[in-house]
């Protein structure tokens, strides 16, 4: 009872500790307008919304005797996007919260028969898609059957409608596109001195880092206790045989890795900025030598880098980190960190995002998620009026917030 106590609190103070120290300050104020636009864009248009407001123009042009930007409204259609397509039937992780448990309480056997069931399913909907007359690229396709039942695929943008038409399709969104996050400093804010006072250190937590990636070999990446941690390397061998995973085993601190963006097994980050590397460290240093710890520093940290390698390529897209997200579940993860370098957005009512769907399942089942908002700044940074977003406006604030 003791230690599952202790996990909770740890589980809040790393909550609250994440959440604080991922902050990013930006001094580009054109980069900031450049963002800003950029966001307002695409949360307010959006590739289906700009294709009907361009119809009801061409519509409104021909009544009135003008000529319809036709080029224009084909070059928008032909354009391919990328897009996550949430089928019908729930996920393990839904059956796991219809039955008021813990994915972990769930039999092994039904996890992967259902996983084996949803798989099926999806190759139906792929099939399907080669089938009919919607232009997509299946050749790179991801499947996620944890969090969430679906695939994510490039797509026409003119065919996104029928896509969503077809028989077993919940739901189509768009992928969204987040910067690579700025590397700054967390000084005190971390919580770590508080959490360096409780008894418990994080033993047997395991903790996802999704970010830019982690230098695995570092002497702060230590365990005291080995054989008190969850993920033993025969643990984790044994379940990316069982779950199909594309990572592998690094180390007893680093148990699993994976680079979701190159579809390889490289975790450093190319950039050199190390913002996942700093991350890593804020959950779980442990270098006795230089006297630095993290909150949790015996705790597992799942290295799941979303930012490729390739420098023409700085920024990642929402269907590959919750590629991420989908499989940090499958492996047992207790703690979700996510920071990516964007601004702090809004949404729009009346339209539907995986992301929160996805939170709210994780959250139901134990799992706890902290998301970073507003690591560059707010998406009124920089307007020409100087117009700052309200203290309790809670989309666009400049602050993180715990997704828990």
């Amino acid at each position: 009872m003791i230690k599952k106590n202790g996990k909770r609190i740890l589980a809040s103070v790393l909550s609250a500790a994440l959440a604080i120290s991922l902050i990013n300050y930006k001094v580009d104020v054109k980069a900031d307008i450049k963002q800003a636009d950029k966001a307002i864009y695409q949360a307010v248009t959006g590739i289906k919304n700009v294709s009907a407001e361009a119809k009801q123009t061409d519509a409104k042009r021909y009544t009135e005797g003008t000529e319809p930007k036709s080029d224009t409204l084909k070059a928008e259609e032909d354009k391919q996007v990328r897009v996550i397509v949430e089928l019908d039937k729930t996920s393990v992780l839904d059956e796991a919260n219809k039955r008021n448990m813990s994915l972990s309480s769930l039999s092994e056997s039904f996890k992967e028969e259902k996983k084996k069931e949803l798989k099926a399913d999806q190759d139906e909907v792929i099939a399907e898609i080669k089938k009919s007359n919607i232009e997509a690229d299946t050749s790179d396709v991801r499947n996620y059957d944890t969090v969430f039942n679906g695939v994510a695929l490039g797509v026409r943008a003119g065919d996104i409608d029928k896509l969503d038409d077809l028989d077993g399709v919940k739901n189509v969104y768009i992928s969204e596109e987040f910067e690579r996050p700025l590397l700054t400093s967390s000084d005190e804010m971390t919580g770590a001195s508080y959490a360096g006072n409780l008894d418990y250190k994080g033993e047997g937590t395991v903790v996802a880092v999704i970010d830019s990636g982690i230098d695995y070999n570092h002497k702060a990446f230590t365990l005291d206790n080995e054989s008190k941690a969850r993920l033993s390397e025969a643990e984790v061998n044994k379940l990316i045989e069982e779950k199909g995973l594309n990572g592998r085993y690094y180390t007893p601190k680093i148990p699993y890795g994976y680079n979701y963006y190159d579809f390889n097994t490289n975790l450093y980050d190319s950039y050199g900025v190390m913002h996942g590397m700093h991350v890593s460290g804020i959950v779980g240093a442990n270098d006795k030598e230089k006297n630095l710890y993290g909150v949790a520093p015996n705790a597992q940290i799942l290295a799941l880098k979303v930012f490729s390698d390739d420098l023409q390529y700085p920024t990642t897209f929402t269907d590959i980190w919750l590629k991420a997200m989908d499989d940090a579940i499958s492996l047992g993860a207790d703690v979700v960190n996510m920071s990516l370098g964007s601004s702090a957005g809004f949404s729009i009512e009346g339209e539907k995002y995986p992301e929160t769907e996805m939170f709210e399942k994780a959250r139901r089942a134990g799992v706890v998620v902290t998301v970073a908002r507003g690591n560059d700044g707010t998406i009124t940074d920089g307007n020409y009026y100087g117009v700052k977003p309200l203290e309790g406006n809670f989309d666009t604030a400049p602050h993180c917030q715990s997704c828990t």
